[in-house]
């Protein structure tokens, strides 16, 4: 490989427009002009690439055209071919396309090449960018269009006052064998050129937009799928979320539920403990005895009743951080406030039963 080779391949990425990473445009630029040099019928220009990019602008890239000679019946042949080198490559595989002239036609049917001349042999659709390369692709193209040519030659056709023959054999792009063998297995067809270069290029054009066409849709459609496939993911997380929150919702509500039961418990047991107190208070003898006749009983008492009361209260918290009511530090806030209403009031009670044994103990110099 000459310098002047890597030299024009480096020429004509920066015509490219910074399309290629800077980090890759080494690695192109060896890798062509190596290419060029070994595939001689190859040469190499920049082109607008069909397909928009995502701000609706078309690429310029670089493009590999020319022909892939091969051997079919002891005869050589020329088959036209474009190489696209993608923004992507060398971690994309570059397109390659089949692009036969008026005169020639895509076989129907053949293993690697569709209707629209896209290229999908193994090589290709296995592409690495650490072990393929343009010059084993190009060595793969050669293998399998050898065995099976993927263009056959148009029938030519003459007027109905003479007699109808077909064309003498002439090569592609001024190959110098003789495509005999070709028209041979081909249903005797020939690869005439067309006189009309209007419509030769007609159909080329037709068949590149073809083929852009192919390549939009099927990128569209990948793009498609990926955003769905998102979208997708997020919406089972989304739905795990509801699930969740819906079961936290439930668990609440049946707590709550509960504690409006027990309400109405109670309030049903102080109805008739005060409906039974106002009947019996009259009558009953022993009445006397729920009236406390000093200050000291009625404080223990109360201090009884706000022990008990806020006993309840602590056990009523844990079943609600239990039910994930409410949280850990709020748990922990309120059970510290009750605490210390609890302590002081059993602090109380203790000081007031102190008080009353001392007051009922006889005088310490009595004696019997």
């Amino acid at each position: 490989m000459s310098g002047s080779e890597r030299m024009f391949v480096q020429s004509l990425l920066r015509a490219c427009g910074g399309r290629y990473p800077r980090e890759n445009e080494a690695h192109i630029a060896q890798e062509v002009a190596s290419f060029l040099v070994e595939a001689p019928t190859i040469s190499c220009m920049v082109d607008t690439y069909p397909q928009p990019a995502a701000n609706g602008v078309r690429p310029i890239l670089l493009v590999l055209h020319g022909t892939v000679p091969i051997v079919f019946n002891q005869s050589t042949y020329h088959i036209p071919i474009k190489i696209w080198l993608t923004e992507y490559y060398p971690d994309y595989k570059p397109l390659v396309f089949v692009t036969p002239t008026s005169t020639m036609q895509v076989k129907s049917g053949h293993p690697h090449v569709d209707p629209t001349g896209f290229v999908t042999m193994p090589y290709v659709h296995g592409w690495s960018a650490r072990e393929s390369s343009l010059s084993g692709m190009f060595k793969e193209l050669v293998e399998q269009f050898s065995r099976i040519p993927p263009v056959y030659a148009r029938q030519s056709v003459r007027p109905s006052n003479g007699p109808t023959t077909n064309s003498a054999p002439t090569g592609l792009y001024d190959s110098q064998t003789s495509m005999q063998d070709m028209n041979n297995n081909f249903t005797g067809s020939a690869f005439p050129y067309s006189s009309d270069p209007g419509a030769q290029k007609r159909e080329a054009l037709q068949n590149d937009v073809q083929r852009k066409l192919q390549f939009y849709f099927g990128e569209m459609r990948k793009e498609h799928e990926a955003t769905l496939e998102e979208n997708s993911q997020e919406i089972e997380q989304l739905n795990a979320e509801i699930s969740s929150l819906q079961s936290q919702s439930s668990s609440a509500q049946r707590i709550c539920i509960k504690r409006e039961q027990e309400v109405v418990v109670l309030r049903k047991e102080k109805e008739n403990l005060e409906k039974f107190v106002a009947e019996n208070s009259a009558d009953d003898p022993d009445s006397t005895l729920g009236v406390f006749q000093d200050v000291q009983a009625r404080q223990i008492m109360q201090s009884i009743a706000d022990d008990l009361g806020l006993q309840d209260a602590l056990h009523t918290l844990e079943e609600a951080l239990e039910a994930h009511i409410i949280d850990l530090p709020v748990f922990l806030t309120e059970v510290r406030r009750l605490s210390r209403e609890q302590y002081r009031a059993r602090a109380l009670i203790r000081k007031i039963r102190l008080m009353q044994v001392q007051a009922t103990a006889p005088p310490g110099g009595a004696r019997s």
